[in-house]
């Protein structure tokens, strides 16, 4: 059984680009898949309750009707604030103080190809993963914006070693 999804963002009405994305994944689930609708409403500056509303009415129109209740991305921070607690528990992620202008000039600089991911969105160069502990709790204690990111590196050897893990002991057993 295939299951689909359509997460617009309610940063606006919807548009075709949308319709054509919701109306294939629709169509890629049915017969006997389910199709999900997922709001991507954790943005408070952009996003907006109205759109989202027209968004669903808009779909309910076209005759896509999701195989289940709407997710609104917004109503699951607990599970998200869990999850971020778990990684930092676990070491894997570190504070990015780089805006988005600094990542892209950082881009420019590069000598070699263009690095970008799949959807041609900046690959982030990894300015900030290497600042040591007390550049990165005086930036922190200094208030200055930022995100966390993965540590990809560490984040591999501990699902490396969990997996190694868990072969030995089937070897074991």
């Amino acid at each position: 059984m295939w299951v689909t999804r359509f997460a617009p963002s309610p940063t606006g009405f919807l548009h075709l680009g949308h319709v054509a994305s919701a109306l294939f994944g629709w169509r890629y689930a049915k017969p006997g898949g389910r199709w999900l609708v997922r709001m991507e409403d954790i943005d408070p500056q952009r996003c907006r309750a109205e759109y989202a509303t027209a968004i669903l009415e808009d779909l309910d129109w076209l005759g896509l009707k999701p195989d289940g209740a709407v997710l609104y991305q917004s109503a699951r921070m607990p599970a998200y604030a869990r999850t971020l607690a778990e990684l930092d528990r676990l070491g894997v992620l570190y504070p990015c103080f780089c805006t988005r202008s600094e990542i892209a000039r950082e881009q420019a600089g590069m000598f070699s190809a263009p690095h970008t991911a799949p959807d041609g969105s900046l690959l982030y160069p990894g300015t900030c993963r290497h600042l040591s502990g007390p550049e990165r709790a005086r930036r922190l204690a200094e208030g200055k914006p930022h995100v966390l990111r993965l540590d990809m590196e560490k984040a591999l050897a501990l699902v490396r070693e969990k997996a190694s893990l868990e072969a030995e002991a089937e070897a074991e057993a």
